[in-house]
């Protein structure tokens, strides 16, 4: 049995970290340093771009082996579900409170989309500290391994964002409003989102296809080819390959998405993964660059979280009971719902778990609030930015109060697991 003190300690103390390093990239907000928009969006790529897929590669890499890729399903399904699930409950809790039908896709995104991407990269780390049940497991790899755990949930997380989220957000009408570009990208850069720089970019580049070829026009080369193809007897092989090219596979598969990807690659054959992590590696230097930059994750993210959240609530006529109703469905309800899946599907025998930290890194995806990245999609399609801001200050500030609950039980639970 955990004592209590203790406990309270160690779930207390992420959230105080969490909390101080937010607070100082308010602070830099207020000076004029960290700026809206040009230094929020400069920070959020470095996040983006460089140090969030340097950290997914790395910890992947280095820590993934065939033989333990196949304990790595329990959190690719886990992640899947509580997206699943929580759209579900952000489904019913629109529909109970009444909310108007122009807000429900606001709540049905911040209930079914969590911060996996910052939030936990804290957590791991405070939770590696000094003797606890993670480091008696797994010593002095606690804080590696761990970060390779969220490197799956950040993968699975970034794919179901960009694809499901952005749909339900885009107003129906988007594609048929003119709006200015100008107008529309100054807001979006000062979110500071991690997302920010991919979204704008995707927006931009299919609104100037579209100015480009505002009716459809028949390619006749295309059609030749086709009709050649079908008098010969031939079958049109290049269909396929053409759907697959029309695909937009830097959006579908954002690069934290793609680090992740080949930091399983890399992981999983022997060779490869020697020449960055074997006893006498090669590239050994570049597996040293990528370790420093991934460190660069935690500070970068969670100062530009505070930043974002310094800007307060903002305006909007969505009732208090609505905006508190989604947060307790949020913060509470979603995760001892998922928890308890999580808790039968292991007593079943249905997931293994190899170490303490397994468990807590699906326990806690499940727990942080909504996904900053969500703000940032409605200022893109000019939809409900205002009511999205507000779910998401009051989500982060009932975090700093519930988030030490939730893991402080989360801990007891995994001590029934892994008694000490």
């Amino acid at each position: 049995m955990v004592n209590l003190l203790e406990l309270a300690e160690l779930a207390a103390r992420p959230v105080i970290v969490t909390g101080l390093l937010a607070s100082a990239g308010a602070l830099l907000s207020k000076k004029g340093i960290l700026t809206h928009p040009a230094g929020t969006a400069t920070l959020a790529g470095c996040c983006f771009y460089l140090f969030i897929p340097a950290l997914t590669f790395s910890n992947l890499a280095s820590s993934v082996t065939v033989s333990k890729i196949v304990h790595l399903l329990p959190l690719m399904t886990n992640m899947t579900m509580c997206v699943l699930v929580g759209l579900v409950l952000g489904f019913l809790t629109s529909h109970i409170m009444g909310v108007e039908k122009e807000n429900r896709n606001v709540i049905i995104s911040v209930i079914g989309f969590k911060n996996v991407g910052n939030l936990p990269l804290v957590f791991i780390p405070s939770m590696c500290t000094g003797s606890t049940i993670f480091t008696k497991f797994l010593g002095d790899s606690c804080t590696r391994v761990g970060m390779s755990y969220v490197a799956i949930d950040i993968c699975i997380a970034t794919l179901l964002q960009f694809t499901i989220a952005i749909q339900l957000l885009k107003k129906r009408d988007f594609a048929e409003q003119n709006i200015d570009r100008h107008e529309s990208l100054q807001p979006l850069l000062s979110v500071g989102s991690s997302g920010v720089i991919e979204l704008q970019q995707a927006w931009t580049q299919e609104e100037e296809e579209e100015e480009e070829e505002p009716f459809p026009v028949q390619n006749a080369t295309t059609d030749e080819r086709a009709l050649d193809n079908d008098l010969d007897g031939e079958p049109d092989a290049m269909n396929l390959w053409d759907c697959l090219k029309g695909i937009n596979w830097k959006q579908l598969f954002p690069l934290p998405s793609q680090a992740a990807l080949a930091g399983l690659l890399f992981g999983c054959i022997s060779p490869l993964r020697s020449l960055l992590y074997g006893p006498t590696p090669v590239l050994a230097p570049i597996a040293e660059a990528l370790d420093l930059l991934g460190q660069g994750v935690i500070p970068g993210a969670i100062p530009l979280l505070g930043s974002v959240l310094s800007k307060g609530p903002g305006d909007s006529k969505m009732p208090i009971s609505q905006i508190l109703g989604t947060v307790f469905v949020s913060l509470v309800i979603q995760p001892w719902v998922l928890s308890g899946l999580v808790v039968l599907f292991v007593k079943i025998g249905l997931y293994t778990a190899p170490d303490p930290m397994f468990l807590f890194v699906m326990m806690l995806a499940n727990s942080t609030p909504g996904a900053v990245n969500l703000q940032t999609m409605t200022i893109l399609f000019n939809n409900r930015a205002e009511e999205m801001a507000q779910i998401l200050f009051w989500s982060y500030v009932s975090a700093l109060l519930v988030l030490p609950v939730n893991v402080a039980l989360f801990i007891q639970i995994i001590t029934w697991f892994f008694p000490q």
